[in-house]
């Protein structure tokens, strides 16, 4: 069984989460209205998941874990991934 202090520091964090992913989604309305009236739409999207997978990456790299796993993937995997995701 988890101590109280650890379940309360976790709910508290999952609460911060939920809040972040709220202000995050809520805004991603108004930026892409006054990205769609700057740059083509197209072009926008390319962006968005452009910026997306930096955001992944970094946050990939930068936990312990993942790195470990990533690691132990083969040179051949990578090739795939990499073709399947262009």
């Amino acid at each position: 069984m988890k101590p109280i202090s650890e379940i309360v520091k976790t709910r508290a964090f999952s609460i911060f989460q939920a809040f972040f992913v709220t202000i995050l989604w809520s805004s991603s309305w108004p930026i892409m209205k006054i990205g769609l009236q700057e740059i083509p739409p197209l072009f926008f999207a390319g962006l968005r998941y452009f910026i997306a997978s930096l955001i992944l990456v970094t946050i990939v790299l930068v936990t312990p874990k993942n790195r470990k796993t990533i690691k132990t993937i083969s040179r051949g995997w990578w090739i795939r991934l990499v073709i399947y995701g262009l």
